[in-house]
């Protein structure tokens, strides 16, 4: 997100993340067990953090957000990068 909101053009593919199945990586780096879940609407993270609750394991939970989805202040950054640049 931040690559995004500091690219002019965040529209760039190159920015994006890679499309793996990131809930996964427990598993693949030798961490069998782990309550693991992916995300994409608020229902289902309700549902993945109520699993990791009741849990006797780690958990990962991989949350999808939309590309330009990012807390206020970075927002305001990408807004702003003719100002953060323009000595550059």
């Amino acid at each position: 997100m931040v690559e995004q909101a500091l690219e002019a053009n965040p529209d760039w593919v190159y920015k994006d993340p890679a499309p793996w199945n990131y809930h996964a990586l427990p598993a693949a780096l030798g961490c069998p067990g782990w309550f693991t879940a992916k995300a994409t609407t608020l229902g289902e993270l309700d549902a993945a953090l109520a699993g990791a609750a009741t849990g006797e394991s780690a958990s990962y939970i991989e949350v999808v957000t939309g590309k330009m989805d990012m807390p206020a202040q970075l927002a305001l950054a990408h807004q702003r990068l003719d100002a953060m640049y323009a000595n550059g």
